[in-house]
């Protein structure tokens, strides 16, 4: 063998492994980048599947939020309410006490007194009937 073919064998060789080294480090490339692909996949949906907990989560407290407001807020009305009829009611009363006082001042209220008592007295015919009456409707 001359040393014409034995530089071709090496140089053969030698481009043989370059090529081969360069397809390895091609392959390997390819494959990190595929990994990184992946992993990034997989960061993306945990970032994302956590953003959907948070929202939810979010979501849960805002409405939990507004239903005690809305609570708070109905309670407070029917409180409200409650106490203008309170109020209401009472003052109809004190109107209605005073106007039966000033009824009472009258010569009509002596009227409806009789006919009352006539009428108490027709319903319970002979039988025996108490009636009784202020001291001053005495008079």
């Amino acid at each position: 063998m001359n040393m014409a073919d034995t530089n071709n064998k090496t140089n053969n060789f030698l481009t043989a492994i370059e090529k081969y080294a360069k397809e390895q480090r091609e392959q390997i490339i390819s494959e990190v980048e595929k990994f990184k692909a992946e992993e990034l996949k997989k960061a993306e949906d945990e970032a994302l599947n956590d953003a959907h907990k948070l929202i939810l989560h979010k979501m849960a407290e805002m409405h939990t939020e507004i239903t005690s407001e809305l609570s708070k807020r109905e309670y407070e009305s029917h409180k409200e309410l409650f106490e203008k009829r309170s109020g209401i009611t009472d003052d109809i009363f004190k109107k209605a006490a005073a106007k039966l006082v000033d009824f009472t001042k009258t010569a009509d209220y002596e009227k409806m007194l009789l006919n009352s008592a006539k009428e108490i007295a027709d319903l319970f015919e002979n039988n025996d009937c108490t009636v009784y009456i202020k001291e001053q409707d005495t008079a």
